[in-house]
């Protein structure tokens, strides 16, 4: 007769022994529920769906100022070292991304609106992997760009009064280590903007933008002209042996 209680067990067994270490997974993502805060530039211009929006945290998230007078390549360049910036779903060591890494966080246009949105899912566990972010306090960082290289302005913010708090779940093999945040006003109730990047006005998610040399204005081309003009007449030589009467 045969023993089906001992044929269950060796089941579980086998399938224990030759399950990959890569079922062990962390994913976190962001609802972009109609009554998520809105993401705009710093012209109040709501982003288009696809801009650039990292996930991480940072060692020292005091320890850096945007500067609005370099690019925000050099500004994201600054930061990463002044605050230990890690991005979720990269290696910390390398800065490769990490095995079967998955991501679809982005700015995303619901109803008309921009939204942070999508998730990134890290099925790579160890030190330098999905465990360096166990219990860290949870960053998201946007661009109105879709890389760093063509974006001018950013914004890097944090969750500090929420229902479900933005930390990092524990990466436990699939037990409570998928987690969906909030943007919206109910669930996030407070969001800070980190290190001047950015804003959070009425309800926004607001970027700040890169200085600019201001155009010269119309006035001032035509007064330009009016003046080289008048030097050019007060300076210009007469031909060689020709008088004013000689006309």
């Amino acid at each position: 007769m045969i023993n089906m209680k001992k044929i269950s067990a060796l089941f579980v067994l086998v399938a224990i022994l030759v399950a990959p270490t890569s079922a062990r997974a962390t994913s976190i993502g962001f609802g972009a529920v109609p009554s998520a805060r809105n993401v705009v530039n710093s012209a109040g211009v709501t982003l288009p769906a696809g801009d650039l929006v990292w996930a991480g945290a940072f060692a020292v998230p005091t320890g850096f100022t945007f500067n609005p007078n370099i690019s925000i390549s050099a500004n994201v360049s600054n930061i990463e070292s002044l605050g230990g910036w890690h991005q979720f779903g990269l290696d910390t060591s390398t800065g490769l991304p990490n095995a079967g890494l998955s991501s679809t966080l982005s700015t995303i246009a619901t109803g008309g609106l921009g939204r942070i949105g999508g998730s990134v899912n890290d099925n790579v566990f160890g030190a330098t992997k999905a465990d360096f972010f166990n219990g860290k306090d949870l960053y998201v960082w946007a661009f109105n760009g879709t890389t760093v290289s063509n974006s001018t302005e950013m914004g890097i913010f944090h969750a500090s009064v929420t229902v479900a708090p933005w930390i990092f779940p524990t990466n436990a093999g699939g037990i409570g280590d998928n987690i969906t945040f909030s943007t919206t006003t109910t669930n996030a109730a407070v969001i800070d903007a980190i290190g001047g990047a950015g804003s959070t006005p009425s309800g926004q998610l607001k970027l700040s933008g890169l200085v600019t040399a201001p155009e010269p204005s119309s006035f001032l081309l035509v007064a330009l002209a009016i003046v080289c003009g008048g030097l050019f007449y007060c300076f210009r030589r007469k031909p060689a042996g020709v008088s004013e009467l000689s006309a």
